[in-house]
C-alpha cells in the first residue's frame, strides 16, 4: 500500500513538472499549425494563380503564333496574287519562255522575301521554280492550293506536299484576257528558325512546330542543340492529333516542367491534322523558386516558433512554473506531514493577484490549518504521556474537516478515559471474583478426589459382576449347544423311523401284489387240473394209443395240485406277514409321534436356553458399557480435579494481575 502511495506521489510530481512542457508543446503546436495554415492558405492560391496566369500566357502565345501563321498565309496569298499579275510572267507563259519566268520569280522572291515560287501552266505542270524540290515538268495539280487556283480561287494552307518541307503555302490563278493560263504557288518553310525565334523574342515563351507528331522547328534547346526530330508525348498526341482537340496544362519536356498550349494544324479541307503548334513556359525555375520560398517560410516559421516558445517559456517560468512548483512543494509537505515555517515563507513569496496567487493564499490557509491541528494534537499527545486524560482544546479555532478531525481526536481522548475507568471497575471485580473462584476450585478439587475413590470401588464391584455374568453366559451357551445336538439326533431318529414306516408300507404293498400273483397261480393250477382231467378222459377214449398221453395228463394234474397247495401255503404266510407289517406300522407310527413330541420339547428347551444365553450376552455387553462409563467418569473426575487445581492457581494469578492493573489505572488522572 505504501509503495502504491509513493508511486502515486511520484506520478503527481512528474505531472506537475511536465505541465509547463505540455503547455509549451501545445502552444508550439498551435503556433506551428497557425503558421502552416497561413502559409498554405497564402502559397497554394498563389501557386494556383501563377499556374493559371502561366496557362493564359501559353494560350495567348499559341494564339499569337496561330495568328502569325494566318498573317503569313494571307501575305503569301497577296504575294501569289502579285506574282500572277506580273506582265513579264504572263508574257513569258504565252511565249513559253521558262528562262524569263525563272529570272522574274527569283527577282520577285527576293523582293517579297518568299522561300519558294512555282509557276505552272493551265494543267498544273511546273514551268519554273525557285526550289530544287519542285522539278520542272512535274505535275502538281493534286495540291489543294494549285487545284483551287486552277479553278480560279486564291487559297492558302499549312502542310507538306510531295517532295517538299512542312510550310505555309498559297496559290493564285494567272489570268490572260479572262482565261486561266497557269497558276502561281508560293510557300514559306516552317523549319525556318527565324520564325520561332522572332516569336520567342516578342513573348519570352518557347515555341515549337510539329509536322505530324515530329518537331521540325523549336526554340527549346537540349544539350546546346534545338530539340528537332523529337516526337510529341503520345498522350498529348492522342488528344491533339487523333481527337483534334486543343490541350492546355502541365507537361514534362526534356526533364523540365512546362505550362503548355498545343493547337492542332488542320488541312485545307479541315478533315485531318497535319501538324501541331506549341507554346509553353518553362515552369521549372518558377516551381523551384516557389518551393524555395516555402522552405524559407517554414524556416522563418520554425525560428519564430522557437523564439515564441522561448519567450513564452520564460514568461511561464516566471509567472506560472515557479509559483506552481512552490505550491506543489507545499502540497507535498502537507501530504508527507513535513509542514514548517519554511513552507509558509515559500508560499508567501508568491505575491501575484492572479489565479496562482489565489491558489497560494488557499495553500497558505491549508498550511496554517494543518499546523494548528498538529499543535493541538501534540497537546493531546503530551497530556497522554503525562497520564492526564482531563485535557481539552478550543475547537472553535478550527473549521470544516479540521474541526471534525479535532472532534474525533478529543472524543477518542475522552473515550480512552472512560475505557480506563471501566477497566478499573472491571479490575476490582476480577480481583474479587478470582478469590471466590480460587476457593470454589479448591473445594471442587477435594470433592473430585473423593468421587474418584468411590468410582474406583464401584468399578471393582462391576468387574466381579461381569465375571459371574460371563460364566453364566458360557454355561448357557454350552447347554444350548447340547440341546441343539440332542435335537439333531432326535430329528435324525425320527427321519429313520419315517423311512422304516415307508419301507413297511412298501412291503405291505408288495405282499398284496404277491397275493394277487398267488391267486393267479392258484387259478392257473385249477385250470391246469381241469385240463388234465379233460386230457385223461380223452386218453381213456383213445385206449391203447392214449396211454402215454394219460400218464402225462396225470403228472400235470399232480403238478397242478402241488402248485395249488404251495400257493395256499404262500398266501397264508403272506397274510401273516401283512398282519405283522400292519402291527409294525402302527408301532412305528406311535414311535414317530413320540419322537416328534421329543423334538418339539427339545426345540422349546433349546429356544429357552438360547434366550438365556442372549440375555447373558446382553448383560455382559451392558456391564462392558458400564465399565467404559465408569472409566470415563473416573477420567472426568480426575480431569476435574486437575482442572480445579489449575483453576485455583490461575485464579490466584488473575487476582495478582487484576491488582497490578488496578495500580496502573490509578496512575491516570480522570
Amino acid at each position: 500500500m505504501k509503495r502504491k502511495l509513493l508511486v502515486k506521489r511520484s506520478n503527481r510530481s512528474s505531472r506537475s513538472k511536465n505541465l509547463s512542457a505540455r503547455i509549451l508543446r501545445i502552444l508550439g503546436i498551435c503556433v506551428a499549425t497557425a503558421v502552416i495554415v497561413t502559409a498554405t492558405a497564402s502559397l497554394l492560391p498563389m501557386n494556383s494563380l501563377i499556374t493559371r496566369l502561366s496557362t493564359q500566357q501559353a494560350v495567348t502565345s499559341a494564339d499569337f503564333m496561330k495568328e502569325e501563321l494566318e498573317n503569313l498565309g494571307n501575305t503569301l496569298k497577296i504575294s501569289a496574287k502579285t506574282v500572277s499579275m506580273d506582265q513579264t510572267i504572263i508574257e513569258s507563259l504565252n511565249s513559253s519562255s521558262q528562262e524569263d519566268i525563272l529570272n522574274e520569280i527569283k527577282y520577285l522572291g527576293e523582293a517579297l522575301d518568299i522561300d519558294n515560287i512555282v509557276v505552272t501552266d493551265a494543267t498544273g505542270t511546273i514551268l519554273s521554280s525557285t526550289s530544287e524540290d519542285d522539278k520542272i515538268g512535274s505535275n502538281i495539280s493534286g495540291r489543294n492550293t494549285i487545284k483551287m487556283a486552277l479553278s480560279g480561287d486564291i487559297s492558302s494552307n499549312i502542310g507538306k506536299d510531295e517532295n517538299s518541307v512542312y510550310a505555309v503555302n498559297a496559290s493564285s490563278p494567272i489570268f490572260n484576257n479572262g482565261a486561266i493560263i497557269g497558276a502561281v504557288y508560293t510557300s514559306y518553310n516552317l523549319d525556318n528558325t527565324e520564325f520561332v525565334d522572332h516569336l520567342k523574342e516578342m513573348t519570352g515563351d518557347e515555341f515549337t512546330i510539329f509536322s505530324g507528331d515530329t518537331r521540325i522547328n523549336t526554340t527549346i534547346v537540349v544539350d546546346g542543340k534545338r530539340a528537332v526530330g523529337t516526337t510529341l508525348d503520345p498522350k498529348i498526341a492522342n488528344i491533339v492529333i487523333n481527337e483534334k482537340q486543343e490541350y492546355t496544362g502541365r507537361a514534362k519536356l526534356f526533364g523540365k516542367n512546362f505550362i503548355t498550349a498545343y493547337y492542332p494544324i488542320m488541312s485545307g479541307d479541315g478533315k485531318t491534322v497535319t501538324g501541331v503548334l506549341y507554346s509553353g513556359m518553362d515552369h521549372t525555375e518558377i516551381e523551384k523558386t516557389f518551393y524555395n520560398n516555402i522552405i524559407i517560410i517554414f524556416i522563418i516559421a520554425i525560428i519564430s516558433i522557437i523564439l515564441d516558445i522561448s519567450i513564452i517559456a520564460a514568461v511561464l517560468k516566471r509567472g506560472l512554473k515557479t509559483p506552481i512548483e512552490k505550491v506543489v512543494k507545499a502540497a507535498s509537505a502537507i501530504e508527507t506531514g513535513q509542514v514548517d515555517n519554511e513552507v509558509l515563507s515559500m508560499i508567501n513569496e508568491i505575491t501575484s493577484n492572479d489565479e496562482i496567487g489565489m491558489l497560494a493564499r488557499s495553500m497558505e490557509g491549508a498550511v496554517n490549518s494543518v499546523q494548528l491541528m498538529s499543535s493541538d494534537i501534540s497537546m493531546f499527545h503530551n497530556a497522554l504521556i503525562s497520564r492526564d486524560l482531563t485535557m481539552s482544546v478550543d475547537k472553535t479555532k478550527h473549521s470544516g474537516i479540521y474541526r471534525e478531525i479535532m472532534n474525533i481526536v478529543e472524543n477518542l481522548f475522552s473515550e480512552l478515559g472512560n475505557i480506563l475507568k471501566e477497566i478499573k471497575v472491571m479490575a476490582d471485580s476480577i480481583e474479587s471474583g478470582s478469590s471466590h473462584v480460587s476457593s470454589a476450585s479448591q473445594s471442587l478439587a477435594q470433592g473430585s478426589t473423593e468421587q474418584a475413590s468411590a468410582t474406583e470401588e464401584l468399578s471393582s464391584t462391576i468387574e466381579n459382576i461381569a465375571v459371574q455374568i460371563n460364566e453364566n453366559a458360557a454355561s448357557a451357551e454350552a447347554a444350548n449347544s447340547l440341546s441343539t445336538e440332542a435335537g439333531r439326533e432326535v430329528n435324525s431318529s425320527s427321519d429313520h423311523m419315517n423311512e422304516m414306516v415307508k419301507a413297511m408300507d412298501n412291503i405291505n404293498l408288495i405282499s398284496k401284489e404277491i397275493g394277487k400273483i398267488i391267486k393267479t397261480i392258484d387259478d392257473i393250477a385249477f385250470q391246469t387240473n381241469i385240463l388234465a382231467l379233460n386230457a385223461a378222459v380223452e386218453a381213456a377214449r383213445a385206449g391203447v394209443h392214449g396211454k402215454g398221453f394219460a400218464v402225462v395228463a396225470d403228472e400235470v394234474r399232480n403238478l397242478a395240485n402241488k402248485s395249488a397247495e404251495a400257493a395256499k401255503s404262500t398266501a397264508i404266510l403272506i397274510e401273516n406277514s401283512m398282519t405283522a407289517v400292519d402291527n409294525g406300522s402302527k408301532i412305528a407310527a406311535e414311535t414317530e409321534n413320540a419322537l416328534h413330541n421329543v423334538v418339539t420339547k427339545t426345540n422349546e428347551m433349546s429356544s429357552i436356553i438360547n434366550e438365556i444365553a442372549e440375555a447373558a450376552q446382553k448383560q455382559r455387553e451392558a456391564i462392558y458399557q458400564i465399565n467404559i462409563g465408569i472409566d470415563q467418569i473416573s477420567s472426568v473426575v480426575n480431569a476435574n480435579s486437575a482442572s480445579s487445581e489449575e483453576t485455583a492457581a490461575a485464579s490466584e494469578e488473575l487476582s495478582a494481575q487484576a491488582q497490578s492493573l488496578h495500580e496502573m489505572v490509578n496512575q491516570y488522572k480522570m
